[in-house]
């Protein structure tokens, strides 16, 4: 079994927001599966049951706060016995340029407050994780008005225009996670980790 997570935020407020796109984007990956949630309370998430090359999975959307995905993750490892080598967390990154995508099998927090919930709750930092970029032209000036501004800004809404850059890398993430579920990582590194707005 191997379980995918989009981080994210729940309820209809953030849907939109540039924190939700590692749910959206497994939310899209469920949508091409023909696939469909169900809220499980026990393990805060709502979870989409599907097979895959032979294989039982899992798409999970985190129903606790971005802060806490780390609970949700616990939860959901624990109660279906995988290893951390099976799981792939989807979220989205303000240290990556919108329209990119980078896939790695560990690495830190980089500043993002779920990843580090999820570091923390399964005292490791090694789990696959593929990041979205959501890093816009203007983000370095935000960055030195504060962390404020920084909230503000991956909590907003993405604008028309990165929406549509953003549903074009859906595909190729979408391609992705397929590969992870047929245990090709390294090969899915080695073809998207790259720019794919164009």
């Amino acid at each position: 079994m191997k379980i995918v997570f989009g981080l994210g935020n729940p309820g209809e407020k953030y849907k939109f927001s540039r924190h939700n796109a590692g749910a959206y984007i497994v939310s899209k990956f469920a949508e091409l599966k023909e696939i469909t949630f169900s809220l499980k309370s026990k393990l805060k998430a709502k979870i989409a049951e599907f097979f895959f090359n032979e294989e039982k999975n899992l798409i999970v959307i985190p129903q606790t706060f971005m802060n806490l995905s780390g609970e949700c993750v616990k939860k959901v490892v624990d109660f279906y016995k995988v290893k951390n080598e099976d799981i792939l967390v989807v979220y989205d990154d303000f240290n990556l340029p919108l329209g990119y995508i980078r896939i790695r099998k560990k690495g830190s927090s980089g500043g993002h407050n779920g990843v580090e919930s999820i570091i923390s709750y399964l005292n490791t930092s090694e789990f696959n994780r593929l990041r979205i970029g959501i890093k816009t032209e203007y983000f370095d000036d935000l960055k030195k008005l504060g962390d404020s501004a920084v909230t503000s800004f991956v909590l907003g809404n993405f604008s028309e225009k990165e929406w549509d850059v953003l549903t074009g890398v859906a595909q190729t993430s979408c391609d992705a996670i397929d590969m992870f579920l047929k245990g090709d990582i390294d090969k899915a590194m080695n073809l998207y980790n790259k720019r794919v707005e164009e």
